[in-house]
């Protein structure tokens, strides 16, 4: 997984003045765009009004522009209706701009200068951004709605997979059930190891499945490697999910995780629904597929890049955390991420 194309950081980058705010670091410079978010940049200071802000306002304002930096990359990965962003900005209006000249609260380097209240100012920040935290989820519930309400369409083609238990096609990957929940691995077949950022995701798959057999849904990990790869990688990192070889079949090309050298050359590849200029055989994704009484197939959804995010467990905690990804000046945003088998302490 590398670093969103330039096309999509610009694209990002427009949007309504409060995104653009958000988005402005306290000397008006623009912060710097990772994955199509900008990281909000946020400093207290006195603004000239009379008699200043009050801290309890600083924290209202500061909970309020983190709840618009959260919503502003689920919008860019399935839009909402307008209306349905406005409920959230609107807040914003009775409080103060403090995004004006002075030192970053946060910066590159870590954390300074941050807010130490009192308990009771503490609970009543926390519980004002507990509001925000409960519109969000209500937006994300609607969401959620949305996308299972989207169209389907029938898969006639025919896929045939190599795994543990030999051939199988896509409607036997379902097993008894009638969802099917497909994670598109990268691991070209040249290479020797699956992606280090796919291993980062798939650190979480083992003990999921269980889960969601018990909610009709089968999940396998798909992957253009041959099985012979795929094995012995699986059992160096201690994975038990179910992984298959789509070595001999299109599977992973027909649903855009995987692009042919011709294409590439092009500069015209087709991902996450927009043609861009990629220079990767494989990239991440995942696609979900229903199966009827009569074991017609259908592709129901599928969703790449940014919109896989919510599937790593790590990020959601360090999405808690004061300093959360951290990922600020690195080469490129996961350039820390290692197996994990391959830390150095």
């Amino acid at each position: 997984m590398k670093l969103p194309d330039a096309q999509a950081d610009q694209r990002h980058e427009r949007g309504g003045n409060d995104l653009r705010q958000v988005s402005r670091t306290s000397r008006g410079r623009r912060a710097p765009l990772h994955g199509g978010v900008a990281h909000a940049h946020i400093c207290f200071v006195d603004d000239g009004t009379p008699g200043g802000c009050t801290l309890e306002e600083k924290c209202a304002l500061r909970s309020c522009l983190m709840s618009i930096h959260a919503l502003a990359w689920m919008s860019i990965a399935a839009p909402f209706e307008r209306e349905q962003v406005d409920t959230v900005f609107e807040g914003r209006s009775g409080y103060l701009d403090l995004t004006t000249e002075g030192e970053d609260m946060i910066n590159s380097s870590g954390i300074k200068d941050h807010p130490v209240v009192s308990h009771e100012e503490w609970l009543s920040a926390r519980t004002a951004f507990l509001a925000k935290e409960k519109e969000f989820t209500r937006l994300r519930d609607e969401l959620s709605q949305q996308r299972r309400a989207l169209p389907w369409e029938k898969v006639d083609k025919q896929y045939v997979f190599d795994g543990p238990k030999g051939k199988e096609t896509l409607a036997e990957l379902f097993e008894s059930r009638s969802q099917l929940v497909v994670y598109h691995f990268m691991f070209d077949p040249e290479w020797e190891e699956g992606c280090s950022s796919c291993s980062f995701w798939a650190d979480s798959f083992n003990g999921n499945g269980v889960h969601l057999n018990h909610r009709d849904t089968t999940f396998v990990a798909i992957s253009r490697a041959p099985l012979a790869k795929i094995e012995p990688f699986k059992k160096r990192m201690g994975w038990s999910f179910r992984w298959v070889s789509s070595f001999h079949n299109d599977f992973n090309f027909d649903y855009q995780a995987s692009f042919t050298p011709e294409q590439v050359k092009s500069g015209a590849v087709f991902y996450n629904y927009t043609v861009t200029d990629r220079e990767d055989l494989d990239r991440e994704g995942i696609s979900v597929f229903s199966k009827d009484e009569s074991g017609a197939v259908f592709h129901t959804y599928s969703c790449y890049a940014r919109g896989i995010d919510l599937m790593n467990v790590t990020y959601q905690y360090l999405d808690l955390t004061p300093r959360g990804r951290d990922e600020d000046g690195l080469e490129w945003v996961q350039a820390w991420v290692r197996y994990h088998d391959r830390y150095e302490d």
